[in-house]
């Protein structure tokens, strides 16, 4: 209940010809709707039984509402309560529930002698605050467009109009701001923390830039005073085109493994992501893994919904690539196209070769296979080379294993490695070999 609002020197003439109201004092009474109302008429004069049948109550400016002990309005909220009742010279008038209807000026009057003994009230009803226009309660924006929106409430007294964002969620917070205890923050702090011009006046907001962090619910808050205040919430829907990340360009993988290649998109809206092979962006048919009933399935995928702190729509795409080929080892692509356009990014997959096993790749290369012995005699290499020394020169030899030395070492595919110097020496006495039996 607000405090009264100090008294009001007024003259009001009486209806009724001859008799004249005096100057009287006008009390202000505050109500609020649906509430009881009581307005005291306690007249601290002496009067008869006949005075007191001039007793009434008037609503200004005539609506009579009582005559002496006798209700006259039909309005069944109000009633009078007797003398009787009060123990006291006067009798009241009672409203419930009020209503807005009922703001007015009302008077407890008495002709004593002649002269008029009053008493005057302006009943005040106050309304909580009710929002008459906002916004839908999805609001969908482009990224980096601006964003206009109006609220308007009415009640008594007038309303204050402000936006409000969402900043938390479940106590947890989603915006490094400050929150109250329902997770929202006035949108002036919020639009400052983020450095983005806006204007807010009078239950007009105007965003200058919308980004993907405001993405959430806003809300228009009335508030005068009176419970409940009144909020209108929305859904700040921000579209934007997908941006894809891998979790890894490169991944090695051996022969005959399995291989998991991962990739994250954030889009609004979300579309469906796709997974392609190769420079040619075959379309990988990939089954559900949680639905994988046939062995023989080369591929499946897992896409998952992140349910962690971000504002906007996240799906982390997991390919399994089951039992690898040769054939499997290439160019892996991500990719979503949506409304809004497309984006995509690859991870190279490679065959993984263990160093014990680019060891054996020494004899496994064409430059070193022999043939099969049918003799006795030293079996030759296939391949045979050139000198430029003469054959008697010891210099011959030297220059031949200097010469054919590097591109051993790039057969093995180790740069002076502690295997490749384990192996030189052998390689050096078939090469010894070779070049004794070439003179």
């Amino acid at each position: 209940m607000t405090p009264f609002r100090p008294w009001t020197l007024i003259f009001l003439v009486l209806p009724a010809p001859g008799l004249v109201w005096v100057a009287v004092c006008e009390r202000n009474h505050n109500a609020i709707n649906g509430s009881r109302v009581e307005l005291s008429c306690d007249l601290d004069v002496p009067f008869t039984k006949t005075e007191l049948d001039t007793m009434s109550w008037i609503k200004a400016p005539r609506q009579i509402l009582s005559l002496g002990m006798y209700k006259v309005t039909e309005d069944e909220r109000i009633s009078i309560v007797p003398p009787t009742l009060l123990k006291k010279r006067g009798f009241n008038l009672l409203i419930y529930p009020v209503t807005k209807a009922d703001n007015g000026v009302y008077r407890c009057s008495i002709a004593i002698g002649g002269d008029t003994q009053s008493k005057t009230y302006r009943l005040n009803v106050l309304l909580p605050p009710r929002i008459t226009k906002a916004p839908g309660s999805i609001l969908k924006v482009v990224e980096g467009d601006a964003l206009q929106v109006s609220c308007f409430a009415e009640g008594n007294p007038p309303p204050v109009v402000t936006w409000l964002m969402e900043v938390a969620k479940g106590g947890i917070q989603i915006l490094p701001l400050r929150f109250t205890e329902d997770g929202f923050e006035l949108v002036r702090n919020v639009l400052k923390g983020l450095s983005v011009d806006f204007v807010e006046m009078n239950g007009y907001l105007q965003i200058s830039q919308i980004n993907r962090q405001m993405s959430g619910t806003l809300a228009c808050q009335a508030v005068n005073g009176v419970e409940p205040k009144a909020v209108r919430k929305m859904r700040l829907d921000i579209r934007f085109p997908p941006e894809i990340q891998v979790a890894n360009s490169l991944i090695k993988q051996s022969l005959g493994g399995d291989t998991v290649l991962q990739c994250q998109v954030n889009a609004n809206p979300m579309g469906i992501v796709l997974w392609t092979f190769g420079k040619a962006k075959t379309p990988i048919n990939a089954s559900s893994c949680s639905i994988l009933t046939n062995k023989a399935v080369k591929y499946c995928v897992v896409d998952s919904r992140q349910k962690h702190e971000e504002r906007w729509p996240s799906v982390i795409s997991k390919l399994h690539i089951l039992r690898l080929t040769e054939e499997d080892f290439g160019d892996y692509t991500c990719g979503m196209t949506t409304m809004m356009g497309k984006h995509e990014a690859s991870t190279t997959l490679e065959r993984y070769v263990a160093e014990s096993e680019q060891s054996m790749r020494l004899f496994n290369d064409p430059f070193f296979n022999l043939p099969l012995q049918t003799t006795t005699t030293m079996p030759i290499l296939d391949h045979q080379y050139n000198l430029d020394s003469s054959k008697d020169s010891l210099y011959g030899y030297s220059h031949f294993w200097e010469k054919k030395k590097p591109l051993i070492t790039k057969v093995l595919y180790v740069d002076a490695t502690s295997a490749a110097t384990q192996i030189m020496p052998a390689i050096s006495i078939i090469l010894a070999v070779q070049y004794i039996l070439e003179r």
